[in-house]
């Protein structure tokens, strides 16, 4: 097992080093010039050849780019995220900073997604091609297809606007939270529900449930003891890696609903092509990935101990 483990971290380290080149790259990428522009938004005019050169060097930018990017990860590894060209404060206090409200946002939408999600996919599994069952599988495929940003607006039209129900915009008490966690929640709610019903609907075909229905036990009691328990690898996947998703939903979510956190950051970073920042939020989202990605094969072995007892005879042999 220790051996696995130490396998797993040597992965997630490769994995981090593949997404800060990545992070590092496909800001280069992009049409423009970012000294010109920290110039133009600094001063208010257009700013002269000579100037730019200067603030490219004040930069770092007019050094290869090898150079600029073991610079960047060095800093990086001892914590150094660089310094933000819009707001010039360090980007790890601007992550610092707004990354509680994504956490309170995310973190939301989660409990919805999961606290709705699972239900409806038991629900749907225990009435496999009945009604209930084709309503919920076709609510779930409007909630995995509407956009985001246009389901968040319709929500404020219906519940702030026209109803008045809810707040529209801007972090507040939790009446402000409603509205951006549910648009959130909705895209991982309506996926966890029909991965949950699949999941199931497969292992209730399987030869031990056949027996534990012949034995008499009852229907609720075999779908959730003894499919659901089953089922549980694929959904411990997608159960973690939507929180992941989550905050990739963020840049969105909290665009339309002004809500401070760090996708709402994200998104005025790619319009002052704040390298920095966008470097950061890169890195950040590949090591969320990755630690998610360990924690639920970790979990795996809990779950499953023929997982468990093979990987420690491969360890072995």
């Amino acid at each position: 097992m220790l051996t696995y483990l130490v396998r797993r971290l040597a992965y997630v380290v490769v994995v981090w080093l593949g997404v800060s080149l990545l992070a590092f790259g496909l800001g280069r990428l992009a049409p423009g010039d970012p000294a010109r522009d920290v110039l133009a938004r600094t001063t208010g005019r257009q700013p002269t050849e000579r100037e730019v050169v200067a603030e490219r060097h004040r930069l770092g930018l007019d050094r290869p780019l090898p150079v600029q990017y073991m610079s960047w990860l060095g800093g990086a590894v001892r914590g150094d995220l660089g310094t933000s060209y819009t707001t010039g404060e360090p980007v790890g206090q601007a992550i610092a900073r707004t990354l509680p409200a994504t956490l309170q946002l995310a973190g939301s939408a989660f409990v919805l997604a999961v606290a709705i999600g699972l239900p409806l996919g038991l629900l749907a599994a225990a009435y496999a091609w009945r009604w209930p069952d084709h309503l919920i599988r076709a609510l779930a495929l409007f909630g995995a297809s509407i956009p985001a940003f246009w389901l968040g607006y319709l929500l404020i039209l219906a519940f702030a606007v026209t109803v008045q129900l809810f707040p529209a915009f801007g972090p507040g008490g939790p009446s402000h939270l409603v509205l951006p966690a549910f648009t959130l929640a909705v895209f991982d709610l309506a996926m966890l529900a029909r991965l949950t019903r699949a999941a199931l609907l497969e292992t209730l075909g399987e030869d031990y449930i056949r027996t534990a229905r012949a034995k008499g036990i009852s229907e609720r009691r075999t779908l959730i003891r003894h499919a659901l328990r089953s089922s549980l690898i694929p959904l411990l996947t997608w159960t973690a890696m939507s929180f992941g998703f989550l905050f990739g939903y963020s840049v969105v979510v909290e665009s339309v609903f002004a809500w401070p956190g760090l996708g709402y950051a994200t998104v005025l970073a790619v319009q002052a092509r704040d390298y920095p920042f966008l470097q950061a939020f890169v890195l950040l989202m590949g090591t969320l990935f990755a630690l998610l990605n360990l924690g639920v094969d970790l979990t795996y072995t809990w779950v499953d101990p023929r997982l468990r007892f093979g990987r420690l005879r491969t360890a072995g042999g």
